[in-house]
């Protein structure tokens, strides 16, 4: 709700400025993959089952980028010559999920009657309020048709969630059939910082509305320090309070001994890179709040 009362804010006061050469415009994008980056998860369950064979195992793993999506929000610039200008762009993205699951089967000796497998559904997302400043720089403002090249960099102040479904149905003696275990975590720092570039067509009509079309490169990375668990519920009832430091909270590191680990110390990760980069396409208005006197 803040994100939205923010470009609220921020479009109110943009119509009460009436300097020449001052514009503002609204912003709806859709946003593809870019850069994407390559993510496999591999778990060797075995160790639990000394006296087990596995006899179907898949290790999952997937390509992409958290920047595709949708953006909404407001534009704001203003010109200082037919050919450059400064534009402040605000926005608010959603991008869509993307992960990964893992799969392990086994089967237990001297007899083949019991079996165990093991599910598990890792899903990232990325949502943010952005802050985009820019240098515009263009053909001739002063005709009909113009060309332009923005650059410019992206802040976004976001959140990346991943939500793990691990699920484990055996026939085992004694054990529950079927087992599930779902996480949340939340990953800092809040803020990233990317560069994006610009192709645009602008289209002068009755000297006020211009129409124009972009298509848009953007190279953000999002590299997390520390994490934390939200939530945790086994077989749909909250369990969070019953995990250890360790479990609630983890920071990623460069290297780490996993003999170290002390359940009332947070746990350690080694360091990720997710990426933020996207190709994106939009289309719209340019309002001009009073207009250039030199466009024909």
């Amino acid at each position: 709700m803040k994100y939205i009362n923010i470009i609220i804010f921020t479009t109110v006061f943009c119509c009460n400025v009436s300097a020449q050469k001052f514009y503002a415009y609204p912003i709806i994008s859709l946003s593809m993959q870019a850069n994407k980056l390559y993510y496999e998860r591999y778990d060797d369950n075995n160790i639990l089952y000394q006296d087990s064979i596995v006899t179907n195992y898949i290790g999952h793993s997937n390509k992409y980028s958290l920047g595709d999506g949708k953006k909404y929000g407001v534009g704001i610039g203003y010109d200082f010559a037919n050919n450059v200008a400064f534009d402040l762009m605000i926005t608010y993205f959603k991008g869509k999920e993307h992960g990964w699951d893992v799969k392990s089967y086994y089967e237990f000796y001297p007899e083949t009657a019991y079996n165990v497998s093991f599910n598990e559904k890792h899903t990232y997302s990325y949502k943010a309020l952005n802050i985009s400043p820019s240098l515009i720089f263009s053909t001739d403002k002063s005709k009909k048709i113009n060309v332009y090249l923005k650059a410019g960099v992206n802040i976004s102040k976001g959140n990346m969630t991943k939500n793990l479904t691990r699920s484990i149905f055996n026939n085992l003696p004694n054990y529950i059939p079927v087992e599930k275990y779902e996480y949340e975590y939340k990953y800092t720092p809040k803020i990233s910082i990317g560069g994006f570039g610009t192709f645009g067509i602008e289209f002068s009509r009755n000297r006020i509305f211009n129409i124009f079309a972009e298509a848009q490169f953007l190279y953000q990375n999002f590299n997390p320090k520390t994490g934390k668990c939200v939530k945790y519920t086994y077989q749909g009832e909250d369990k969070l309070n019953d995990l250890p430091l360790r479990a609630k909270e983890f920071e990623f590191v460069d290297t780490f001994d996993s003999a170290d680990d002390n359940d009332n110390e947070p746990g350690k990760f080694t360091k990720e890179t997710h990426s933020l980069s996207s190709y994106s396409i939009s289309i719209g208005v340019r309002y001009y709040f009073k207009h250039n006197s030199n466009v024909q």
